[in-house]
């Protein structure tokens, strides 16, 4: 991977993305409605900065597509409203039809049943949805979830109390790597352990999903540390807190083919302009969109690296929707 020093760029290089990101965020917003949530239409614009197209036209595409998710999700699947949204996006990116999309899932459904897959099934449905976006809208057959299946239970032998169906969608995109599972795994978990024990990087879930997707690098687990590493310090040293909820951001900054000092610069500068035009915005949220904007101008429309930030803000949200849930519950306790 030629991070260091690299000037090159991915396809669909934009030179600044933050004019596309605040043009789709007015267009989403006319469809919010009074007591509507602006956090999921947020990352629905970060997503599809890369969309060619009006942003009326974009926004009345997602409206459409979610609602043919709607129409065809149970009330018990378990995926939000908002989560149906950033689907929706998702899929429109990709050039799928909802319905398409559902038929598959449920396809794919019934054999993860048999192979033992855990719930919920918000984790299935992006698990799905990595498939259909690294497999070109391949029909997802019985081979593809064993190994995704196998990935999960060689990560799960590492580590069994941490691993769980949030690490799914992981797997599927580790899937289309020629490794074995085993080694898939191993490698992830050397990553896991370079970092915890030799970076003081926290232990816990955040570290093991930065490590999931850091895998798919590909690269000796000590030089993708020392990356992480020096981008955790500069961020710090930049004034950002970085804390276990910044570990799949510092994760997603890797993969940019950029000095270390010129992706912190990126990420930072969007995160400011965000919250100088957005006002509401927390600083959290600010520095996730931002982390966002720096990997879409650098990583542009590569087919295997562009879907990580998608997948990224999907897990973000759902993250979001159970904090909000787990805050619900202790409240009315």
């Amino acid at each position: 991977m030629p991070f260091r020093g690299s000037e090159d760029v991915g396809p669909g290089f934009i030179a600044d993305p933050l004019s596309r990101f605040f043009a789709l965020e007015q267009a989403l917003e006319q469809t919010r409605g009074l007591l509507g949530d602006r956090v999921p239409l947020r990352f629905v614009a970060v997503n599809l900065v890369l969309t060619p197209g009006d942003p009326a036209e974009i926004t009345r595409d997602v409206v459409e597509l979610r609602a043919g998710l709607d129409a065809r999700l149970p009330w018990y699947s378990g995926i939000a409203a908002p989560m149906r949204l950033l689907l929706a996006s998702a899929l429109l990116k990709l050039g799928d039809d909802a319905d398409a999309f559902c038929d598959e899932l449920e396809r794919a459904n019934a054999m993860m049943n048999e192979l033992g897959f855990r719930r919920p099934h918000v984790y299935r449905a992006l698990t799905v949805l990595a498939l259909r976006t690294r497999g070109a809208l391949a029909p997802i057959d019985l081979l593809r979830l064993e190994r995704v299946k196998a990935i999960y239970d060689a990560m799960k032998s590492h580590h069994w109390l941490l691993t769980g169906p949030e690490d799914i969608p992981a797997c599927a995109f580790l899937s289309f790597q020629d490794d074995p599972p085993e080694v898939l795994a191993a490698r992830a978990a050397a990553i896991y352990k370079t970092l915890s024990d030799h970076r003081r990087m926290w232990q816990g879930d955040p570290l093991q999903t930065a490590s999931n997707v850091l895998a798919l690098a590909g690269i000796d687990p000590e030089l993708i540390a020392d990356r992480f590493e020096a981008l955790a310090k500069g961020l710090r040293k930049a004034g950002v807190r970085v804390g276990m909820a910044e570990y799949d951001e510092i994760a997603l900054l890797c993969f940019l083919s950029r000095p270390v000092a010129k992706v912190i610069e990126a990420a930072i500068t969007y995160r400011d302009r965000l919250s100088q035009e957005l006002s509401w915005m927390n600083t959290k949220l600010a520095f996730s969109l931002g982390t966002n904007l720096a990997y879409v101008r650098l990583v542009g429309g590569d087919p295997e690296l562009g879907p990580l930030a998608d997948a990224k803000g999907l897990l973000d949200m759902q993250a979001i929707i159970d904090t909000r849930a787990a805050a619900a519950g202790a409240a009315v306790s």
